[in-house]
């Protein structure tokens, strides 16, 4: 496998948590297991810097670099968001 599939793996492994998660135990297709003990895992996001949880309320999305830099002095309001395109 490529470096690029190999860093997929975390999306699929907290996609297929998020799904299960939905699902009765009996319903699941397949569950992510710790390959040494055999028991099952129950994976979670956390901040790689802090240690927390980081799929609450404490943590929330921005504007990166590029999006900062493609509306830098643009005001956004109801009249003038089709021009942001």
């Amino acid at each position: 496998m490529t470096d690029l599939g190999r860093s997929l793996r975390p999306v699929l492994v907290a996609m297929a948590a998020w799904r299960n998660s939905r699902l009765a135990p009996g319903d699941r297709a397949m569950i992510l297991v710790d390959r040494r003990t055999g028991r099952e895992a129950e994976p979670v996001v956390v901040d790689a810097l802090t240690g927390t949880r980081a799929d609450g309320d404490d943590h929330v999305f921005a504007a990166g670099p590029i999006m900062r830099r493609r509306y830098e002095g643009t005001v956004v309001s109801p009249g003038n968001v089709a021009d942001l395109t």
